[in-house]
């Protein structure tokens, strides 16, 4: 009977149903929520067909069916959300994407949606942590990889205090709550692994930047020095005097560099900072190995 066939699921039916195999499908829903009003696979099945043919309010209608039918059904909520994110109706939808997180922790469609529906939110700081748990279920996952990192870019000019002489520090606690979430399973995906322990060196150590300034043999000198050995946590910077511009620099040097008088005075300088904080110009390519620590130790 027409009732035994309520159980097929909608993607066993070509896009488009050229055949007619989908308005049968339909049909067959319809006949059977006459019968069984509150039955979930005919509300979802319908909710999924009309989805299909951007028949949004007629989906959403449906799918409020099949959710209340089966509250818990992770693939329900979900769906429902999506459809509601169809509807323009972001704040509703993540509701939904939470509602079928809490029902399968695991449900990757659903965290994805999430991220995406905060994203349009504008809440960037919670959009990143659900970036963060995909990735720490999937490391290669290259969406989650890519908006993560353009959702922490955009954390580290929205979150700027007023105050440029204290940048704010949220690259670094976005920073920890990363390399928390991963040191649960950054054992079990080989080479990723080593990844996370040179992230976790740079974030433990003190990070420091040098900014070189100059085109002339003396500051190939300093560069030099600066960059023999390079260590991980030190970042050198080589510009020309009119490019020591803003714009041109990490926001921890763009308030301290363009401001200072040495760049006026003609000579090629280099600039040691850490912590956001920097030290005085230094002329001497030793005295900057000296700084930097990396002149040979003497023999003990």
């Amino acid at each position: 009977s027409t009732d035994e066939m309520a159980h097929l699921s909608l993607q066993v039916l070509p896009r488009g149903g050229q055949d007619g195999r989908t308005e049968l499908q339909a049909a067959i829903m319809l006949h059977r929520l006459e019968k069984y009003p509150g039955d979930f696979l005919a509300q979802f099945n319908l909710g999924v067909m009309m989805l299909a043919r951007h028949r949004t309010a007629d989906a959403v209608r449906y799918l409020r069916g099949a959710v209340a039918a089966l509250p818990n059904h992770p693939v329900a909520l979900n769906t429902l959300g999506a459809a509601l994110i169809s509807a323009g109706d972001v704040n509703e939808a993540a509701g939904y994407f939470n509602r079928a997180l809490e029902a399968n922790p695991r449900y990757t469609d659903a965290r994805r949606n999430l991220a995406n529906a905060l994203v349009q939110q504008r809440r960037w700081e919670p959009a990143a942590d659900e970036f963060r748990k995909l990735l720490a279920d999937n490391p290669g996952d290259p969406e989650a990889r890519r908006k993560l990192g353009a959702l922490l870019r955009l954390q580290g000019y929205a979150d700027d205090v007023s105050d440029h002489d204290a940048p704010s520090d949220s690259y670094r606690d976005n920073a920890e709550r990363t390399l928390e979430i991963y040191s649960r399973v950054a054992g079990q995906h080989g080479i990723f692994a080593a990844t996370y322990g040179l992230a976790v060196v740079r974030f433990l150590q003190p990070h420091t930047q040098v900014v070189v300034v100059g085109k002339d043999a003396a500051a190939s000198e300093l560069y030099l020095a600066a960059v023999q050995p390079l260590d991980l946590n030190t970042a050198v910077l080589r510009l020309d005097a009119d490019k020591a511009v803003a714009q041109n620099l990490p926001p921890a040097l763009a308030a301290t560099i363009p401001n200072l008088p040495a760049l006026c005075g003609g000579k090629s300088f280099a600039v040691v900072c850490s912590g956001f904080a920097c030290q005085p110009p230094i002329f001497d390519p030793q005295e900057l190995a000296r700084l930097l620590g990396r002149q040979a130790r003497p023999a003990a």
